[in-house]
Order: structure tokens, then sequence, then C-alpha cells
């Protein structure tokens, strides 16, 4: 079925996605664009709540040069102890 010539095109406006868009301008707007910002905050209410934030730490470089694996520190919220551990991923 062909549309009439006379009416408008516009597009179609997912409500869920327009919603989300709206938040992250709220966001960005709340930390003028600083992303580091965002993060600091972020970390903050990790802790705040209670949390214990990841850490990543870079670990000596690799084989050939290449940068090695990263090293998760400041983990221990696992009930089986196993993210306790430290070591090369």
């Amino acid at each position: 079925m062909a549309m009439p010539a006379d009416e408008p095109l516009t597009p179609w406006v997912d409500p869920i996605v327009a919603e989300v868009r709206a938040a992250r301008e709220r966001i960005v707007e709340a930390v003028g664009g600083d992303i580091h910002l965002l993060c600091e905050q972020l970390r903050a209410r990790q802790v705040a709540a209670g949390r214990i934030p990841v850490q990543h730490v870079a670990a000596s470089q690799g084989e050939h040069g290449r940068p090695g694996r990263e090293v998760l520190v400041g983990l221990g919220t696992c009930p089986s102890g196993c993210l306790e551990r430290q070591g090369t991923l």
C-alpha cells in the first residue's frame, strides 16, 4: 500500500530509546561532559553503597613487548573466595 503523496514523512521514535538518550544527556550535562569526573562520581557511589570497586593494575609487559594482561585488585566479594586471589588472568 502506497502512502499518500501529501502525508509528511516523520520517523518513528522508540519511546524507550528516547528515554535512555534523554537520561544520557542529563548525566553528561551534570558532569559538564567530563568522563573522568563521571567515573570518579560512580566510584564514590560504589564505595558509599558498601561495594568494593574493582581496580585494574597494569601487569608487566608481556611477550614480544606487548602489554600483558591485567591483574584484578580489590576483589574479595566472591562467596567461594575465588576472586580473593590476585594473579595474572
